[in-house]
């Protein structure tokens, strides 16, 4: 076990059966949170620009 290192175990079930079948496990580094974290940050920055393109086209409408 490392301290770089975090993993996230589910439970999977079969959907009709209800029969227990192994466990999802997904192994994240930190330099792959990093990542995640900047990628969600860019992201945000993209979507607050489209958004301010369209309050400045309502505004422009309001303004006619």
């Amino acid at each position: 076990r490392s301290h770089e290192e975090l993993q996230v175990v589910c439970k999977c079930y079969n959907a009709q059966t209800g029969e227990a079948k192994d466990d999802s496990v997904a192994a994240y580094s930190l330099s792959e949170v990093k990542r995640e974290i900047d990628k969600c940050k860019s992201d945000v920055v993209k979507i607050e620009a489209h958004q301010a393109e369209w309050e400045q086209i309502e505004t422009d409408l309001k303004a006619l």
